[in-house]
């Protein structure tokens, strides 16, 4: 099975009942995505792990606010596919906004070094070196997806609800 990271826009209200009851986040995340509501779901199929690794240089982790946007956020809930679900405030979704309109796709491809992301085993591995420029190209339109994502639910002031699925 492959992953992905999927994303929903979520408002205030919407994550302050899920923080009170977690134990539903991974239903409704599932509802979420099963809707398809391209306003309020993203799917950026499996770029997640070399976006993340060019915005922050690490596998896993890194500094905010260059790690928000893909691995961000705080785990709540039961395990969903990967691991819990992660939010982020709407405070923190600007600041991923704002981090990503900041990082043009240049400068990403200025640290697109295939043999570093097979190093560092960026998922999904062995395809860097031997795709070379063109899995570049699959990162950057998800990139142009996710950094629009994230600009429309900073600009309705939304909450994010991030997970490897």
């Amino acid at each position: 099975m492959s992953r992905t990271a999927a994303f929903v826009a979520v408002s205030k209200s919407e994550l302050e009942k899920l923080l009170v009851d977690a134990a539903n986040v991974g239903k409704f995340f599932v509802e979420r995505l099963e809707a398809q509501d391209k306003s309020q779901v993203l799917d950026i199929d499996k770029s997640w792990h070399g976006i993340h690794f060019l915005l922050t240089g690490e596998q896993y982790g890194g500094e905010p606010p260059a790690s928000l946007p893909i691995l961000g956020g705080v785990e709540f809930g039961p395990q969903i596919y990967y691991g819990p679900a992660r939010y982020l405030t709407p405070e923190q979704v600007q600041e991923a906004s704002a981090h990503l309109a900041a990082t043009p796709i240049e400068t990403l491809k200025e640290r697109y070094k295939p043999q570093a992301l097979e190093s560092a085993d960026i998922y999904p591995t062995g395809m860097w070196e031997s795709e070379g420029d063109q899995a570049f190209d699959y990162l950057a339109h998800w990139y142009v997806l996710l950094g629009s994502f994230y600009a429309r639910a900073a600009t309705r002031d939304q909450a994010m609800l991030l997970a490897i699925v």
